[in-house]
């Protein structure tokens, strides 16, 4: 699973948090897109990596994405994700709001469908909310910071604003929903036909379950006495 993870002013210190969290073997990749000075050299990867028991790196154009390995966005760049490699392009000159965020977790979503999902931290404006909409539409996973524990809360409350946030959460809870979400047979097992129907369901009492395993994941929605 490919976990995208957008943060503005105020993201490094939630940043360091999040990885310092995860465990050595997740079995995901996690994608930084920090909004960054373009006109300075950016030490983010190796500020990252003394806290993180995973390998942390500058995204590099054409690399395919792997497991257990933490990549974050060059300055003045945009990133986005085709057929499993990262694409790196320049960001534009136009006078329009950067959306660097929202650039990446479309394509997330276009890759990803139901095995990815979306983080948003601190961070000034309303980049990633467009963004988390297209991976909660595919199927993926939206997680929010709570707007209390965020230095600059703008990111995280415009998120929650237009409900496209599936858990609001301090940033140390993120990673156990990550694994739940991760662990559930349709993140796990479903394969999409063209027509986007799963295909690997047996029975209807198994797909009646990969449902169930949704709901609860997204909306604390238990079906087992039903």
């Amino acid at each position: 699973m490919v976990v995208g993870i957008g943060a503005s002013a105020g993201g490094l210190a939630p940043l360091k948090k999040f990885v310092g969290a995860l465990p050595e073997n997740t079995g995901f990749a996690f994608i930084v897109v920090q909004h960054l000075d373009p006109a300075h050299e950016s030490m983010l990867a190796q500020i990252l990596g003394r806290d993180c028991r995973l390998q942390v790196k500058d995204a590099e154009y054409g690399e395919d994405v792997r497991a257990d390995t933490v990549y974050v966005i060059p300055p003045d760049a945009y990133l986005e994700l085709l057929s499993g490699a990262i694409k790196l392009s320049q960001r534009d000159n136009g006078l329009g709001a950067r959306k660097a965020i929202d650039h990446f977790f479309r394509s997330l979503a276009r890759e990803g469908k139901n095995g990815c999902a979306g983080v948003v931290l601190s961070g000034s404006g309303s980049d990633g909310t467009a963004g988390l909409r297209a991976i909660r539409a595919s199927g993926g996973l939206a997680l929010v910071q709570d707007p209390d524990q965020a230095e600059h809360r703008s990111m995280p409350q415009s998120a929650i604003e237009a409900d496209v946030a599936d858990k609001v959460v301090n940033v140390e809870d993120m990673y156990p929903l990550l694994r739940q979400y991760a662990d559930h047979p349709m993140t796990r097992h479903a394969e999409r036909r063209d027509d986007g129907v799963a295909k690997d369901a047996d029975s209807a009492e198994e797909s009646l379950d990969d449902i169930a395993a949704i709901l609860n994941t997204h909306e604390d929605f238990d079906v087992a006495q039903y």
